[in-house]
């Protein structure tokens, strides 16, 4: 289920990287670094492309709950025991602490997630820092 769950997202997650590397391409910083000589490769990797991958790393925080709760139609579909038909027999037969077991899990791996893309966006854009003060 992970397979066919990642692989139904990862098209979405190309071309929103892809919008966002043509959006960046159009800017003036990638102009004058042009202008200065910088060679292409080192051009897209140091500058548009960590910029582009702002928000794609910001929705990396989303994907660990997906799997877990798009998991739930993939498994039934298909047959597996994972936890996504405990879910749905436990809603069906009104199992309130299953359900909210499960939920909670769900609920902290979003918290989880969250808290992986808020470290690697400090890591990856230098504008984002932790305690800094405005101006």
């Amino acid at each position: 289920p992970t397979f066919v769950i990642g692989t139904a997202g990862a098209a979405a997650m190309m071309q929103r990287l892809r919008a966002n590397m043509l959006d960046e391409l159009g800017k003036p910083y990638v102009e004058t670094a042009k202008a200065k000589g910088l060679a292409p490769a080192r051009l897209l990797v140091k500058y548009p492309l960590r910029m582009a991958f702002n928000p794609f790393v910001a929705d990396i925080g989303n994907l660990l709950p997906a799997m877990v709760s798009g998991s739930v139609l993939v498994s039934v579909v298909l047959g597996l025991q994972t936890i996504g038909p405990y879910l749905l027999t436990a809603l069906k037969s009104q199992d309130q602490f299953l359900a909210a077991f499960i939920l909670m899990f769900v609920a902290l791996l979003t918290l989880i997630g969250t808290m992986i893309s808020d470290m690697l966006l400090v890591l990856l854009d230098p504008r984002i820092r932790y305690g800094a003060r405005g101006t």
